[in-house]
């Protein structure tokens, strides 16, 4: 599934690691405790791991 959001989302990692994949693009976006990425609104993604071995915690703000 997809999450597509009607808002914008700021999203940081905390800690552990994570992919996001994008509906538009072929490769994944990998996060980094410190990393943060703008998602705009109506783009359609997925969290597609986190690290198996560290918890992931995210940050994220939904804004219009």
């Amino acid at each position: 599934f997809w999450y597509e959001e009607p808002t914008h989302e700021w999203v940081a990692l905390l800690s552990g690691r994570a992919a996001l994949k994008f509906a538009d693009r072929a490769d994944l976006h990998v996060l980094n405790p410190g990393d943060y990425l703008l998602i705009p609104a109506g783009c359609r993604h997925r969290v597609e791991w986190t690290d198996p071995e560290e918890k992931t915690v995210w940050l994220a703000l939904h804004y219009r």
